[in-house]
């Protein structure tokens, strides 16, 4: 007779992809016949907008761009001038075979910018952006659970807790506000570039939603009225929810990336007009029990068992860690105009159950030497950290940077590290059994041993002797497995 256990639907999300990419872009930059020739140039800014994602079953892809802007001095010494310039990007992933389209998270951060002047009259400008990405597919995996089944079959139940990829999905935001720099600041007369990053400060899951919150920090650099170059930070809450597809439990753990796709800022009388649109990518990590049919046996039966294997995603760990990245001030600097800090993803090497992390940045920052000269610098910036994870567990990682950059005696600003541990362990299940005809017991058979407990455990000691563990327990007033060296009284029934 063959006993068939009941069979439950688990939907999860498989990762196909976690990749970091370095994706360089050149640009050209020709003056326009009204502007001045270029002297020498001062410094370059950028912004990352990611766009679009495309998802195709033989590989995912993201597109964008930066916005660029290049300060330069005149060769006839008249005002410093900015250039405005659009650095397209596109980058794809190669996926496995897919049977349904996924989900793309993706993180896309400027690792470095740079100008060198062609002629007087052309500009070449450099950018590096660090991509990651992450690519999801829903699948449905098959648990085999326990069930009601004859009287003289034993049955061994494993629970497994585990926290799994169970939902993807993004909501896409805007921020539309009129921003006046406060009194204490010089006026503005001229915009020279500006930058925003989103920084979470809450990220939780309720209900059928995700619900994150944080701040936008929009970095102004501009020209005043005086005719030096100024710069502000405009701090500008936000707060969004997403909605899930299906009631999650409270204790679920969500991840939050978010990232601009749109950022517009006008100097309207005085007044700044910003357009910013946002999206908040989201993945969560639900909490689940897992009951498997591990061993079964019978002492009055031929038993035989068939057994099936699923790999099944599950978090580990998910850990983060600030860091603060610290570089020496440029050697001639009498006065920071403004500081900006880039940084690269991290790079991970393992050794053995060790990974090491490797971080890197770089500070660039505009001053003024002794003679009230206006100039840029570079300052680079490594650091590295050990995670201990065994050689089965992959680990991936992110960098975020938080705050602004400081320039008070040296250059510091904070980055966190997120590091994921993630196995895709094989659970192996009963899936059904064959049973056979029950045999009269024998009469000769002793109905108690006496045995010294050794490194078995009940159930294996029941097995071995045709008892059960519920009866060993009885026999010896148990409520736990016992120590080791013990004496146990085994009832044979």
């Amino acid at each position: 007779m063959e006993l068939q256990l009941k069979q439950r639907k688990l939907d999860c999300l498989k990762q196909l992809t976690n990749q970091i990419r370095q994706e360089e872009q050149t640009q050209e930059i020709k003056l326009g016949d009204s502007m001045p020739d270029i002297g020498r140039v001062l410094g370059a800014w950028g912004q990352v907008l990611l766009r679009g994602k495309q998802w195709n079953h033989g590989n995912a892809g993201v597109s964008g761009g930066v916005m660029a802007w290049v300060l330069y001095a005149p060769e006839d010494g008249s005002q410093e001038r900015c250039l405005e310039t659009w650095i397209p990007f596109q980058t794809h992933w190669d996926l496995p075979q897919t049977q349904h389209d996924g989900m793309i998270l993706a993180a896309c951060n400027l690792k470095s910018i740079d100008a060198r002047l062609v002629s007087a009259r052309k500009i070449l400008v450099r950018s590096c952006i660090s991509m990651m990405g992450q690519t999801y597919e829903p699948v449905q995996l098959t648990v085999y659970e326990p069930c009601e089944t004859e009287p003289d079959v034993q049955i061994l139940e494993r629970n497994y807790p585990v926290q799994i990829p169970k939902e993807a999905g993004e909501k896409v935001f805007e921020l539309e506000e009129d921003l006046c720099l406060p009194s204490a600041a010089p006026p503005l007369e001229r915009i020279i570039c500006y930058d925003m990053h989103p920084e979470l400060l809450d990220q939780k899951v309720m209900g059928d939603k995700v619900v994150f919150r944080g701040t936008a920090w929009l970095h102004l650099l501009y020209h005043g009225t005086d005719g030096s170059i100024h710069s502000w930070d405009f701090e500008i809450p936000f707060s969004q929810y997403g909605d899930l597809e299906q009631d999650i439990q409270p204790e679920a753990d969500v991840k939050v990336i978010p990232v601009v796709t749109g950022l517009e800022l006008e100097n309207k009388e005085g007044c700044l007009k910003l357009h910013a649109s946002l999206a908040g990518q989201y993945l969560v990590y639900d909490r689940q029990l897992i009951k498997l049919v591990d061993d079964a046996y019978s002492n009055q039966r031929q038993l035989e068992l068939h057994r099936q294997s699923m790999e099944i995603p599950i978090l580990l760990d998910d850990s983060r860690t600030v860091v603060r990245a610290e570089a020496p001030m440029p050697s001639n600097c009498s006065k920071v105009l403004d500081t900006a800090f880039t940084y690269d993803q991290p790079k991970l090497r393992r050794s053995g159950d060790q990974v090491e992390v490797t971080l890197s940045g770089s500070f660039q920052t505009i001053f003024l030497d002794e003679e009230q000269s206006i100039h840029c610098g570079t300052s680079r910036w490594e650091s590295s950290m050990n995670y201990r994870a065994d050689q089965q567990v992959q680990v991936h990682g992110m960098c975020v940077r938080t705050g602004r950059p400081q320039s008070g005696g040296i250059l510091a600003n904070d980055l966190a590290v997120e590091l994921c541990a993630m196995s895709e362990s094989g659970l192996t299940m009963v899936s059904a059994m064959e049973l056979g005809q029950l045999q009269p017991q024998d009469p000769q058979r002793p109905s108690l041993l006496l045995r010294r407990m050794d490194g078995s455990d009940l159930w294996s000691i029941a097995k071995n002797y045709g008892s059960t563990v519920c009866a060993i327990m009885q026999a010896n007033g148990l409520s736990q497995e016992p120590e080791q060296g013990r004496m146990l009284l085994i009832p044979v029934v």
